[in-house]
């Protein structure tokens, strides 16, 4: 894709573009059957893209910046964004979300009407196959406050970039101002541009709704700073990646039990363990 031409060239990067589950050409392929994964699998898919790129390199002894890596995305694409950083919170250095989803909400997952119009296509019933159960509606929750606590505790240093307009009808603003506000009281670094009729350019940002405007001009207007390798506040992490811990740190906590992704073969293996009963 160009805008892959413009990063990896402007800020010397190796750009990747992962086609997540239901993403892409083939997104619709059991769309009928499946609800939509909501940026669990999905980010485990780009998270896997991405080890696949870092561990190439290492076998090939090509040594690359492995503390400056960077994501981004619009819409589903940010939901990925947010979700990649929470399931792998040792492993970037920055992370751009462009008006993606920050929540399955009750009405998303569900598909009520009023307050926007996704439609997950979950069920709240427990008997069919697409049933969404607590579990996985909380791991969902990007903003959640204990998993936001869980990030911190594990050294999550990544500067997130949130970019949302205001008046967004598809993902409600409200969903992001939450998961932005929980996350900064956890002293997580988080960066919000709520975006209003003020800071339309007519170039990068057009829209306070969710097309937002050009964003690859959005992430070199506000992420320039921290990704331009020359840039004097460029970001840059310290410290092994979760590819190279080979741990199973990585556990959020839910109604009935915790969700552990396992960095034990480099790339992430994600699973539910349910709670022991007393």
């Amino acid at each position: 894709m160009i805008q892959n031409l413009f990063w990896a060239t402007g800020y010397n990067v190796v750009a990747i573009c992962v086609d997540y589950l239901q993403s892409g050409p083939y997104g619709d392929e059991g769309r009928a059957h499946a609800p939509y994964d909501f940026g669990y699998l999905q980010a485990l898919d780009a998270l896997r893209a991405l080890y696949f790129v870092f561990n190439g390199l290492d076998e090939a002894g090509k040594a690359f910046a492995r503390g400056r890596i960077y994501a981004t995305g619009g819409s589903g694409g940010g939901n990925v964004t947010l979700m990649a950083n929470k399931l792998a919170p040792r492993t970037f250095a920055c992370a751009i979300d462009m008006c993606g989803m920050a929540k399955l909400a009750y009405d998303i997952a569900f598909g009520v009407p009023g307050r926007t119009g996704l439609n997950a296509g979950y069920s709240d019933d427990p008997g069919k196959a697409s049933y969404l159960t607590p579990d996985d509606q909380a791991l969902r929750f990007v903003g959640h406050p204990e998993h936001a606590r869980t990030m911190k505790l594990l050294g999550n240093t990544c500067k997130l970039i949130v970019v949302h307009g205001v008046d967004d009808a598809s993902c409600p603003v409200e969903d992001a101002r939450e998961m932005v506000a929980n996350m900064q009281a956890t002293g997580l670094d988080v960066e919000p541009h709520f975006v209003t009729e003020v800071d339309l350019d007519g170039k990068a940002l057009k829209s306070t709704g969710h097309a937002l405007g050009d964003r690859t001009l959005i992430v070199f207007r506000l992420a320039d700073e921290y990704l331009l390798p020359d840039s004097p506040g460029r970001v840059v992490r310290q410290g092994f990646t979760d590819f190279e811990r080979r741990d199973t740190e990585v556990r959020y906590a839910t109604p009935n039990g915790t969700f552990v992704i396992s960095y034990e073969s480099g790339y992430p293996i994600g699973r539910f363990e349910p709670a022991v009963s007393k």
